[in-house]
């Protein structure tokens, strides 16, 4: 994996706040990934192309679709 390869993570987004030692409270949004799938891989011969798949890729049918306004940043 490298950077601009395609992946798709599927999980859950948590919130948590904790109480910062200089008295103000933090505010933490994480995103806990259950399943990363790499969707892309790097080809070997030629560090610029890419070619989609893998043994075990099936595509996008399992994720679920959100919508942009649900996430919260």
């Amino acid at each position: 994996m490298r950077k601009g390869l395609l992946m798709g993570a599927s999980g859950r987004i948590q919130t948590r706040s904790y109480d910062h030692k200089d008295g103000h409270k933090v505010y933490v949004t994480e995103v806990v990934a259950e399943e990363i799938k790499f969707l892309q891989w790097a080809n070997d011969k030629n560090d610029n192309a890419a070619y989609s798949g893998g043994s075990d890729y099936d595509g996008y049918e399992d994720m679920t679709p959100i919508d942009d306004g649900d996430i919260p940043f």
